[in-house]
């Protein structure tokens, strides 16, 4: 139990780390465009999800 929690953060950093490279990149390719309102959906889809 202890190792699969330990996994479910593993991935949750990997993801968190993903998306905010993935919205540092959109800021710069859709500047002057925020991305943050990108990120907060995704967020909340995933949490939803």
């Amino acid at each position: 139990m202890y190792n699969n929690y330990w996994q479910h953060g593993q991935i949750l950093y990997l993801l968190h780390f993903v998306i905010y490279g993935l919205s540092d990149s959109l800021q710069r390719f859709l500047n002057p465009f925020s991305s943050t309102p990108i990120f907060f959906v995704a967020m909340t889809l995933y949490h939803k999800g």
